[in-house]
């Protein structure tokens, strides 16, 4: 479990005497690094998640300067500020237009007395941040085990279980794809500090440009509110981001394997109907399919029912697949067909007396309709990016 700073605050702040004045609503966020700064210029420097800590020793530079300053700390997306009052800020200095500015943005602003000296507490909090990233990353490499069956799962498994994590855990994956993401560390420390403090059940992992979220609290089924969420916030901060969302089904931890295709194949599902978030099960028959796995084998079908079909629009420029698509989608209705198609219905007669005669279709068939239509979602399977 990632490092938050409820957890800092609440283990250190008798031994460094920290205050909490503002921004109390932030205490969840991830705090994965610690950042002296005493320059408003340096905020290019960061990558979100930092807890900064400040003397002010630049605030005689300018009366705005600690708002300033906070302001810019914000729009880089660092965990929460604690400044070092008694020498170059006082506590009266934090005045409620700044108090106002962290408690609007979730912003933890602690302050800390002068005689505390900041070499003892940045030593104390990386300490603690190292010894959290080599726990993360122990359970980490146990899910990737997992993950990929690998020779170590058994092993990796009786990991989890030392660490609470059993494998009868109904477990659920939603795969975040960040490949179009430009800046990946920042959407990561957002989605991180969302979803990590909505279900404590949770681990993230990444696995290639894919941000994963592990839960494996009982109350899985009831994500699709938190990432509906989470899709409100992502979308206000990213106004121009591209991302998708997979979300798998449910099944027991040793599945790990298993619901991790079923998260890919929902992302895939996404990016097919150009939506930010898709449900493994909404994908319908696509999961019949998903289970077969031979691409092969689907292809060899669907090219045995349609194959004649495609290659003579493929030499002739016509359209008689398409035609019999819709004929299928739309039970047969001639008028419909012809205003899907945008043609007269004399075409679409047409059309469907060849697909009767020439290609000794009969239409009325119950089980070759229910092959056709099969053939053609495998088409469309084949389309997805698996």
């Amino acid at each position: 479990m990632a490092l938050t700073l409820d957890t800092l605050y609440r283990s250190t702040k008798n031994k460094y005497h920290l205050k909490l004045i503002a921004g109390e609503g932030g205490l969840g966020k991830i705090m994965n690094w610690v950042y002296i700064s005493e320059d408003i210029s340096t905020g290019d420097f960061l990558r979100g998640g930092e807890l900064v800590i400040t003397t002010g020793v630049s605030a005689s530079a300018s009366p705005d300067w600690l708002h300033d300053f906070i302001e810019t700390m914000i729009a880089h997306n660092t965990s929460g500020i604690i400044i070092n009052t008694g020498k170059y800020i006082q506590t009266e200095d934090i005045g409620e237009d700044i108090i106002s500015l962290c408690q609007d943005n979730d912003f933890c602003l602690f302050t800390m007395p002068w005689e505390v000296h900041i070499y003892d507490i940045t030593r104390d909090y990386y300490n603690r941040i190292f010894t959290e990233t080599q726990a993360d990353t122990t359970l980490s490499n146990a899910f990737l085990s997992i993950i990929r069956n690998d020779d170590n799962k058994e092993k990796s498994l009786l990991l989890l279980k030392e660490n609470g994590i059993l494998p009868a855990f109904q477990c659920c994956i939603c795969n975040m794809d960040l490949s179009s993401f430009s800046d990946r560390n920042r959407i990561s420390f957002i989605v991180e500090s969302f979803l990590l403090t909505q279900h404590t059940g949770c681990h993230a992992i990444y696995i290639g440009h894919s941000l994963l979220f592990i839960f494996y609290a009982p109350d899985t089924l009831e994500l699709s509110p938190t990432l509906l969420e989470l899709t409100s916030r992502l979308d206000g901060s990213f106004p121009s981001a591209k991302y998708t969302i997979g979300i798998s089904g449910c099944s027991p931890l040793s599945e790990l394997e298993t619901i991790y295709l079923q998260s890919s194949a929902a992302v895939s599902m996404a990016k097919y109907n150009n939506c930010k978030q898709y449900r493994y099960d909404d994908m319908g028959f696509f999961r019949l399919l998903l289970a077969v796995g031979n691409h092969s084998f689907l292809q060899s079908y669907a090219e045995e029912y349609l194959g004649a079909l495609m290659e003579y629009d493929r030499t002739h420029d016509s359209n008689y697949t398409e035609t019999l698509h819709q004929y299928l989608l739309l039970d047969g209705s001639i008028q419909a067909i012809a205003n899907a198609m945008f043609c007269h219905r004399n075409t679409i007669n047409y059309r469907v007396k060849a697909l009767r005669e020439n290609w000794n279709l009969d239409l009325d068939d119950p089980e070759l309709r229910f092959h056709l239509m099969t053939a053609f979602l495998i088409l469309d399977y084949l389309k997805l990016d698996l």
